[in-house]
């Protein structure tokens, strides 16, 4: 038996979208229960880095657009390595913005987006680092909005896995 196993791009988009909803769900957990699901967030970190690894050795690509990709992991990786709650959060929120920035400049109709990711990174950092330190009564507020960035990251690769089936090329 020799089933035709047939791995693209799209199938790199659903591990990120899987990698999203890990996250999701471990926020919600954090929300509703007030219970840190750490081992969710680390299969969501590595279910993002096998995307963006992924993505980076495609065949055919540019050698530019690989190295975006490469980058992206780069900073997923550097943020998961890093001991500094802020420089973890300031690495890891440029992520998604940068692989979306690139994602926008191959495929069409991912502006929105691409906004919606970078306002949420920003937001969420913003109430995060407010919350850290002089308002802590920003914490529950900082959780929402942590919540919202995911939401987004969810649509942003929702909308990449939809652009890839709509045109296989891309």
């Amino acid at each position: 038996m020799n089933p035709n196993l047939s791995i693209t791009k799209k199938t790199y988009y659903a591990l990120g979208m899987v990698g999203v909803a890990c996250g999701m769900t471990s926020a919600l957990s954090a929300l509703v229960l007030g219970q840190s699901m750490a081992a969710l967030d680390s299969v969501s970190f590595g279910l993002i880095g096998m995307m963006l690894l992924l993505l980076a050795a495609v065949k055919g690509q540019p050698g530019k657009l690989k190295s975006r990709y490469f980058l992206c992991f780069v900073l997923l990786l550097l943020s998961m390595l890093n001991q500094n709650p802020l420089i973890h959060a300031l690495l890891g929120a440029g992520v998604w913005p940068l692989l979306m920035h690139t994602e926008a400049k191959v495929g069409p109709d991912l502006g929105r987006q691409l906004q919606a990711v970078a306002l949420s990174e920003v937001l969420y950092l913003a109430a995060w680092v407010l919350a850290s330190g002089p308002l802590t009564l920003l914490q529950t507020a900082a959780n929402l909005l942590g919540f919202v960035r995911l939401v987004a990251r969810a649509w942003a690769s929702y909308s990449l896995y939809r652009a890839q089936l709509a045109d296989p090329d891309r």
